[in-house]
């Protein structure tokens, strides 16, 4: 429609050029004055046009934001943009393009979304997103540009239950409905897992900062897929002479949140280190220090491998 707009405009304007021109023409006797008056006409009407296909294509690229699709229809004004390799876009409108009837709150840095399948909790800057009782990591924080609050383009897939496929060739991210929202965490999360995960994390790390506390997760996670530990959660953080708090009086006590958000977060698939199997306080000379690779030190763990 913008398009058809400007073009007509465009068209009138140099109409009326042609018109008062010509009528010019037709008050002299002159051939050489009408000659020129019919050239200068036809160039100013090509003149004319060109500026409205231009104006056109200008005013086009405006309205799409082609970056983003659901369900085969672009999502408008999804504000896409790459972070550190990540794509991010608008949380309100791809929300609204799924869920039309989803109520959007923001107000000092906390967006909520609630619908009536979904509950969504953030806060700009954070690393993670609460859908459903879900926690997901999101590395790069999440994002406010020009007023506009920016999730990873994969995270709000996953909340909104889309299947979400990138086209290098186009530049389109495709999200596809499954038909449901995320899985609520109280039918996702195993809560044997989740119980014995949030105690060795607050046991080893309660002090450490949120991507210390992911990566001990992490290191559970890694030895139940190594076949040189056990192959469960439980088995592994009992092993005998592995963990410290393990066995002890500590795993009585109840952990503080963020250890439980960071067990959640890791059981849905936060990975700060993905090879790390051992760990100890950073600067000590134990096992894994002599007979391992060094990997990195996350606040006051050295990690191995």
């Amino acid at each position: 429609m913008k398009k058809r707009s400007i073009l007509c405009a465009a068209l009138v304007a140099a109409v009326s050029v042609a018109t008062v021109t010509e009528a010019l023409a037709a008050d002299t006797n002159s051939e050489a004055i009408n000659a020129f008056v019919k050239s200068s006409t036809e160039n100013r009407i090509i003149s004319a046009v060109n500026t409205a296909v231009s104006k056109s294509a200008t005013a086009a690229e405006a309205v799409q934001e082609s970056g983003i699709y659901y369900d085969g229809e672009p999502v408008y004004n999804a504000a896409e943009q790459f972070f550190s390799g990540i794509l991010y876009c608008s949380v309100k409108n791809v929300v609204l393009a799924a869920l039309p009837d989803a109520v959007i709150t923001a107000a000092n840095g906390r967006f909520q979304i609630t619908s009536d399948e979904l509950s969504v909790d953030f806060t700009v800057g954070s690393t993670y997103v609460q859908a459903n009782g879900r926690y997901l990591y999101v590395p790069g924080g999440v994002k406010n540009v020009g007023g506009v609050t920016l999730l990873p383009a994969r995270t709000l897939a996953k909340i909104l239950g889309c299947t979400a496929t990138w086209n290098p060739s186009t530049e389109i991210m495709s999200l596809r409905s499954t038909g449901q929202v995320i899985e609520s965490g109280d039918s996702y999360y195993d809560q044997e897992d989740l119980y014995w995960l949030s105690r060795i994390i607050y046991g080893e790390s309660g002090n450490q900062p949120l991507t210390g506390k992911i990566a001990v997760g992490n290191v559970i996670l890694n030895r139940v897929e190594s076949s040189l530990f056990p192959n469960n959660i439980y088995d592994v953080i009992f092993q005998k002479n592995q963990f410290t708090p393990a066995g002890s009086s500590y795993f009585d006590r109840t952990p503080n949140a963020e250890s439980v958000i960071a067990a959640k977060l890791v059981l849905d698939g936060a990975v700060v280190l993905d090879d790390a199997l051992y760990f100890n306080q950073a600067g000590l000379n134990c096992w894994a220090a002599r007979n391992c690779s060094y990997v990195t030190t996350i606040g006051g763990h050295a990690f191995y491998a």
